[in-house]
């Protein structure tokens, strides 16, 4: 197989974006009854250097699902 140099390509397109990993819940862990409508207000928490997004869903049997999405380091 053949390789190509790009050092002297000049790059004319754009960087995308990853694809979003956020995995949104559907069911509760503990009655199973669906969590459709029960999201809480998401909030902004930092571990480390890098921000997160905390998504939370509150069952009525007061089990709660959250899923933290890394926005970005400062």
């Amino acid at each position: 197989m053949t390789s190509i140099s790009l050092d002297d390509t000049a790059y004319l397109g754009t960087p995308s974006k990853p694809a979003s990993g956020l995995a949104i819940p559907t069911t509760c862990t503990g009655c199973g009854s669906s969590l459709a409508g029960l999201k809480q207000r998401s909030r902004w928490a930092k571990i480390g250097k890098a921000r997160y997004l905390v998504h939370t869903w509150t069952c009525g049997c007061g089990k709660r699902r959250t899923i933290r999405q890394e926005v970005g380091a400062r």
